[in-house]
């Protein structure tokens, strides 16, 4: 693709390569954040896409907050009370809420998914495009292939990706479980 009339419309396949990627499961990549909360409603990271824990990691406090339906925070703090250690959290349109609502200062520490940020002139790199710039190269490729009416390399791109995405996720397999990914022996029931 090293044509000049293609400069206008390779931001083109980028996107349509991202777009792809933000629905691939294997794409992720997982941050550890620690912070102080002392109200409820606190903002999240903009790039929070999922929480996977959140958990007292203070002096006085040690344990898990338990994600739960947003609904059911107000009849959480009903029960349990309107302030006090939270126990409970759900997210919501990008802010923490939980029950009770903090009563004092509380040391926090979540573990969560991150978004995958589009790039552009002011975003001009990502963890993605860092960590794995070849993924983004196949992609772009296989997108940029039926622009170009060479519709015999899509086979050779998408092999090259599905390899590339197979080990990003064997990658963030080793992260979180560590070790190497092996086959469990199967047991016969009965």
């Amino acid at each position: 693709m090293n044509r000049s009339d293609l400069d206008s419309i390779v931001v083109d396949f980028i996107t349509l390569a991202e777009a792809r990627f933000k629905r691939d499961p294997r794409v992720r990549s997982v941050f550890d954040r620690t912070f102080s909360v002392t109200a409820d409603d606190m903002d999240l990271p903009t790039d929070l896409k999922s929480v996977l824990s959140l958990y007292h990691d203070g002096d006085s406090f040690y344990g898990e907050l338990e994600c739960i339906p947003a609904d059911l925070i107000g009849r959480m703090k009903g029960m349990h009370g309107d302030s006090g250690v939270p126990k409970w959290f759900a997210v919501v349109n990008g802010k923490l809420r939980m029950a009770p609502e903090p009563d004092t200062t509380y040391d926090l520490k979540m573990t969560y998914d991150v978004r995958l940020q589009s790039l552009s002139t002011s975003q001009t790199s990502n963890w993605l495009l860092t960590s794995h710039p070849d993924i983004y190269l196949y992609g772009a490729l296989i997108e940029a292939s039926p622009y170009l009416k060479d519709d015999t390399r899509i086979p050779i791109w998408e092999k090259r990706l599905e390899t590339a995405l197979e080990e990003l996720n064997k990658d963030n397999w080793r992260g979180e479980y560590g070790g190497s990914l092996r086959a469990m022996p199967r047991r016969p029931i009965g």
